[in-house]
């Protein structure tokens, strides 16, 4: 698939080693990303990037982060495909919950169900 149908996503964590992985794997799977260290960092990329609809983002943050980054994003960004990750068990409302370390295939066709039908990988036959 080409990188031009893979829509960009936001991701926003705190821990910077989780942040790097997260991008390098997405854009290896041909996602655009930006990247955000935290919920006030991600308001902003939401105003410089108003062409991203997809997220991933932490739950547990400093400062803007948990329940009112929850909050925030059922509020705002309804019509966002939005998946929660955490090393814990938080409440992601109506956004898609997965455990760290994420599986970024399962994230990629969360974001993108045309990712999976172009990449699913086919069992030789025996």
């Amino acid at each position: 698939m080409s990188r031009q149908l893979c829509p960009k996503v936001l991701l926003v964590d705190d821990d910077i080693d989780h942040l790097y992985l997260a991008e390098k794997r997405l854009e290896a799977l041909g996602f655009p990303t930006v990247c955000a260290r935290d919920g006030l960092g991600a308001l902003l990329a939401m105003i410089d990037h108003p062409d991203c609809r997809c997220m991933v983002t932490d739950y547990h943050m400093p400062g803007l982060g948990g329940d009112d980054w929850i909050r925030m994003l059922e509020r705002f960004c309804s019509d966002w495909r939005i998946v929660v990750i955490s090393g814990g068990d938080p409440d992601p409302g109506p956004f898609l919950s997965m455990p760290k370390p994420a599986d970024f295939n399962n994230i990629a066709s969360y974001l993108h169900p045309a990712w999976r039908t172009n990449h699913v990988r086919r069992n030789p036959s025996p």
